[in-house]
């Protein structure tokens, strides 16, 4: 046979082999399958140690907030010392105005974790605590516990089989600081993605939200809780599904998925 058609017939063979892909995939993007929801699928996975280090390294740092400049009379002195001035602090600076039977969350009260497929980590600020009333940060209480927290992954399944949407996310926090000696509260509460994987044709968004903060002890002996909602999108030419997941999370180191029923008292 001839050598040229020989060599011929190969490059067609090769040419054929690696355009079928192509030709499938094709056909598949433009086939209302494709684009159609067969089914979510939701599921606690292990949370690495790594991630408890990303709020502990956080803790280490903590974001005060930034001084707003005063527009009306001058303020009364502050008890902190002037600039050069060497005398000692009052023994609770900065907590001079604090109180057991209040609660409240210093930092974020919502934040975007997924913008157009794309993650947004940025614990530093993304987070939010459940404090006592007048304390500045969450340097003012002591004996807080290690990190807790949980993992998931949520993964949304095309009429082909085929994954479109596979994100997991990871539900942290730090509880347990005591004011006085007394009380149980929360610092570094945050939902961050760990990671997220969007099929062509699709556009997925999620964010978070603190919906409540509450007191579940008692007035003498707060115990600090909060519900932490996250909420995500996805959209293709087809389908828009929205869905909200509620975490909630206590000083004491519960953390339970209202969404389920789960209660996790047992966190990392």
């Amino acid at each position: 046979m001839n050598s040229k058609l020989v060599a011929g017939k190969i490059l067609l063979v090769a040419a054929t082999l690696i355009s079928a892909p192509m030709v499938r995939a094709e056909v598949q993007t433009t086939d209302p399958r494709y684009f159609t929801i067969q089914s979510v699928q939701m599921e606690e996975i292990e949370l690495d140690e790594n991630d408890m280090a990303d709020v502990f390294g956080a803790m280490v740092r903590p974001q005060l907030p930034t001084p707003i400049p005063p527009t009306g009379p001058a303020p009364m002195p502050a008890p902190f010392p002037a600039p050069g001035d060497n005398s000692t602090p009052a023994p609770n600076a900065g907590t001079g105005n604090a109180t057991v039977d209040g609660i409240v969350n210093l930092a974020k009260s919502i934040w975007d974790i997924v913008v157009e497929n794309k993650p947004v980590v940025n614990i530093n600020v993304d987070h939010a605590n459940a404090l006592p009333t007048g304390v500045e940060a969450w340097t003012s209480l002591s004996n807080w516990q290690v990190p807790k927290g949980k993992a998931y992954r949520v993964n949304y399944i095309n009429g082909f089989g085929s994954s479109v949407v596979d994100f997991t996310f990871r539900v942290l926090f730090v509880p347990g600081g005591k004011f006085k000696g007394k009380g149980a509260y929360i610092t570094n509460a945050t939902i961050v993605p760990a990671s997220v994987k969007v099929s062509w044709g699709f556009k997925f968004n999620a964010s978070v939200k603190v919906s409540s903060i509450t007191n579940a002890g008692s007035l003498k002996n707060p115990l600090a809780a909060m519900q932490l909602d996250m909420n995500w999108i996805v959209e293709s030419v087809l389908k828009h599904e929205q869905q909200t997941q509620n975490f909630y999370i206590r000083g004491d180191g519960t953390l339970m998925n209202l969404s389920d029923g789960s209660i996790l008292s047992d966190a990392k």
